[in-house]
């Protein structure tokens, strides 16, 4: 005898279409995390480089004046935003060694920027 067609799904299908459902949201979820983390780090990067640009462009304006070049020195700045920059300038024979640090982000993030910036150039 013929078995009727069958209308719907069984317990079982549903649980198994239930499971992968569920594991496709876990999926995006963590996906959904990693990209937020990422971005979040980009953005720690970004006011890092920044503040690292507005750092040595003070440096460099003041380094022009020959009246302050001579009186530079380092220092330590700690921003709002999380951003610490410590900057430690050593004279040389053709002006300053400017090494300037930064630190952000949890766990801590250190980028160490070297360059030389002329005296009264």
């Amino acid at each position: 005898m013929p078995r009727p067609a069958s209308r719907g799904m069984t317990t079982v299908e549903c649980l198994v279409a239930l499971l992968v459902l569920a594991l496709g949201a876990l999926g995006g979820s963590g996906v959904a995390l990693l990209t937020w983390r990422n971005l979040r780090a980009a953005r720690a990067d970004a006011l890092a480089a920044l503040h690292a640009r507005d750092r040595l462009d003070l440096l460099i304006r003041a380094s022009r004046d020959p009246r302050l070049c001579f009186t530079l020195g380092g220092g330590t700045a700690f921003h709002p935003d999380g951003v610490t920059e410590r900057w430690q300038l050593v004279p040389t024979s053709r002006g300053w060694l400017v090494t300037l640090e930064l630190t952000r982000g949890t766990p801590p993030r250190v980028d160490t920027l070297r360059t030389r910036i002329g005296c009264g150039a």
